[in-house]
């Protein structure tokens, strides 16, 4: 990588990964060959410090690199071919002081705090050439981490100049709308292109860090919402997001269907957004989303087939079919280079974590793992059995030297929803999907926690509010994605596209191998297999699938129409058509006879993830028929059901009896019945119908279809992450 890239990178993110390393392992090699480069930095840094205006200086080209950007923004200045300064600075200073704080170097801090020094000169110097304008103009420019790796330094040193110098790397045009609870990831206020990914999580991250080490809530409302519209707006089933390194609209992701998804460098970033979230609410959806998102988008973005070197890859491709793009970990160096081999040398960062107080473990993910809890005095040996296992999840010995007292908290998914077992030495523990299970007792040695989640499949539409990606699946097993082994991406699945288990098979008990039956786009019948997405490494794949059947009603901003117009819209049990008399009208619904129940449900699923219905509104007309006298008149419910396998899951309305208008005394239909329900909280992640449950009693009902409108039934949602404490992320 020449000047004109951002070279220099890697060597920080080479410090950062080793002085993972060895916290992790202990490896003294690994340490001793971190503090050689550290030593030779710091005769970098000797050597720099004997040019005027760069003393704690340490970067491979000279401090014009950011007079550049300056000149960029209009002020006179020199033309330099380097493209991202302060992106390769934080960078370095993030390498040396996690070499301080995980490796125990002592001049690795001593280096990285006159580095940072020269940074809060370097800023003032720029404020007060030209003030926020040209300061907001510089930060247009990709700048990393800088106000974390500040903050950072805030806290262990507490000279606050760190502090200020870190709250100005705030890029307003970005986070002004995220502090007033927007979505501005598409562009809306800025960037109207759409924002770099990259760019933006990073700030995110300091954001993050800004709150933690000033308590300032401002800075906690960027991160928030910054994950909400995330997650509800821009993400894949991988847990990942982004096409071709930015974001677009929200609910806009069928146009970002090709093979440049989901960069590499974006989900290491939205983890550590994730790990401070967790850290503040110890919220176990957030562990439900860690381990969805590091499975699919992490673990399988190193190849490790070739003995001789290990291959990263810098886009996860999730639309068109496609091959992983590997590139050798030794050549190129781009970014996901750097922010991969971090990420492969703490894998173990987010296992377990303790309550501040240490009267509490949280055992986050299930992997294979050893912890010594020194505060307690405990070992807690992990033997996992997921994701491969069929009757296992994982299983936690606690080994103590005497009798300790702590709790256990395990996580138990919210994508646990076959049947569940987690038992104490063999007795059961209570444990719901979304929750943790709780264990508090003294502990003796020996003492077991067995753990079964059972893995189920369902499909993930693609976040695009549009009728033409209505058919677009990915399909899941539990956490994971599952990636089709095919050339095309069209599936059309043998039964409902939304319940996969119709048509998707596991075929082994040790493997994760699955076969799907459907057709494909000519109509031949098909047999897909289909295999892990962090599984796939020479194969050729597909993720995201056009399907067949009924077009969805997705999520929009300020609701959406469920269509209702024609008898094709419709699905009936003790029901059916009838010729209308109303003028404007196509066809009339029509109930059956006396003393029955019948069910009118609008085919169309509506989904929503991440957000619940939160009002329904539809009006009808009717007429009732069978004149029996003082018979009891028909009552109408509005029902939420599950699409899947239509089950009732809210009765949001139910009329008075619909009285005096009768189709055998005929003088027109009822004026309209207006239903206008509000202030519902019915989750939305899995598809639901709307549907009308009229006990006839004595008579039947016949409701007029109008054209092009039907019932005018609507449904608006609210996020279901209304504050990130008491939220569900996925």
């Amino acid at each position: 990588m020449g000047p004109g890239g951002y070279y220099g990178h890697y060597q920080g993110h080479y410090l950062s990964a080793t002085a993972m390393m060895f916290n992790a392992t202990s490896n003294i090699a690994v340490k001793n060959k971190a503090r050689a480069i550290v030593a030779a930095l710091a005769e970098v840094q000797q050597a720099w410090a004997t040019v005027p205006g760069a003393n704690g200086y340490i970067f491979p080209f000279g401090p014009n690199v950011f007079d550049m950007i300056e000149t960029r923004c209009g002020f006179p200045g020199p033309v330099v071919d380097y493209s991202v300064p302060y992106y390769t600075l934080h960078k370095i200073m993030a390498g040396l002081l996690d070499q301080s704080q995980l490796a125990g170097d002592a001049q690795a801090l001593t280096m990285v705090t006159a580095l940072a020094d020269w940074v809060v000169q370097r800023v003032d110097k720029t404020l007060a050439r030209g003030g926020q304008q040209l300061w907001q103009c510089v930060l247009g420019t990709e700048w990393g981490g800088m106000n974390e790796v500040l903050y950072n330094l805030y806290a262990i040193t507490g000279k606050e100049e760190y502090m200020t110098t870190g709250l100005h790397f705030n890029h307003w045009q970005w986070t002004a709308p995220l502090a007033a609870g927007l979505d501005d990831l598409g562009g809306d206020y800025g960037n109207g292109g759409g924002n770099h990914a990259n760019t933006h999580i990073p700030e995110i991250i300091g954001s993050a860090r800004g709150y933690e080490v000033s308590a300032n809530v401002t800075q906690k409302a960027i991160a928030e919402t910054f994950f909400r519209a995330l997650l509800a707006n821009h993400s894949w089933a991988s847990g990942g997001s982004n096409d071709g390194e930015h974001w677009t609209q929200p609910d806009r992701m069928g146009d970002q269907l090709n093979a440049d998804t989901e960069e590499s460098c974006t989900q290491y970033n939205v983890l550590k957004v994730a790990r401070h979230l967790f850290q503040w609410s110890a919220d176990s959806k957030l562990g439900d989303f860690y381990e969805r998102a590091i499975m699919n988008g992490i673990i399988g973005n190193q190849n490790r087939l070739d003995p001789t070197m290990t291959s990263f890859i810098y886009m996860l491709p999730l639309g068109a079919p496609a091959q992983k793009p590997w590139g050798k970990s030794n050549m190129g160096f781009p970014c996901c280079w750097g922010t991969l081999t971090e990420q492969f040398s703490k894998l173990t960062d987010s296992i377990y974590f303790s309550s501040p107080d240490h009267s509490t473990i949280f055992v986050q993910q299930f992997v294979s793992s050893t912890i010594r809890w020194v505060e307690q005095g405990a070992t807690i040996k992990q033997t996992a059995g997921f994701p491969y296992s069929s009757n296992s999840t994982t299983s936690l010995t606690v080994s103590v030297e005497t009798p300790t007292p702590f709790t256990m908290k395990v996580r138990v998914p919210s994508w646990a929803e076959g049947s569940i077992s987690l038992t104490i030495n063999g007795k059961a523990v209570v444990a719901n999907p979304g929750t943790y299970a709780t264990i508090t007792r003294t502990w003796m040695p020996g003492d077991t926690v067995d753990v079964h989640f059972e893995m189920t499949l369902w499909a993930s539409a693609v976040e695009d509010d549009r009728a033409s990606f209505n058919s677009t699946f990915a399909y899941m097993y539990g956490p994971l994605v599952l990636a089709g082994l095919t050339d095309t991406n069209t599936f059309i699945p043998d039964g409902s596209a939304a319940n996969p288990s119709a048509f998707i098979t596991r075929t082994s008990n040790s493997v994760l191998n699955f076969t799907a039956v459907g057709n494909n786009s000519v109509g031949d019948a098909v047999s897909l297999p289909m295999i892990p997405l962090f599984e796939v490494m020479d194969e050729t794949y597909c993720v995201y699938f056009t399907t067949t059947g009924a077009s969805r009603v997705p999520y929009a901003v300020g609701g959406a129409t469920v269509p209702s117009a024609s008898s094709g819209d419709w699905h009936f049990e003790n029901a059916g058509t009838t010729p209308t008399r109303q003028a404007g009208a196509s066809v009339d619904l029509r109930t059956a006879g006396p003393n029955t129940v019948s069910t009118l449900t609008i085919s169309h699923p509506i989904i929503g993830q991440h957000h619940r219905i939160s009002e329904v509104s539809l009006s009808f007309r009717y007429v009732a028929g069978y004149d029996s006298g003082a018979g009891a008149w028909p009552t109408v419910s509005v029902v939420l059901r599950d699409a899947i396998d239509g089950n009732p899951v809210e009765t949001i309305w139910t009329s008075s009896p619909l009285e005096k208008y009768q189709f055998d005394k005929f003088t027109g239909y009822s004026p309209p019945i207006v239903v206008n329900v509000t202030g519902l909280t019915v989750a939305n992640d899995d598809p639901l119908f709307l549907s009308l449950v009229v006990h006839n009693n004595a008579r039947n009902l016949q409701v007029p279809l109008f054209d092009n409108v039907g019932l005018g039934a609507r449904v608006a949602w609210t996020p279901s992450l209304k504050r990130f404490t008491h939220s569900q992320f996925l």
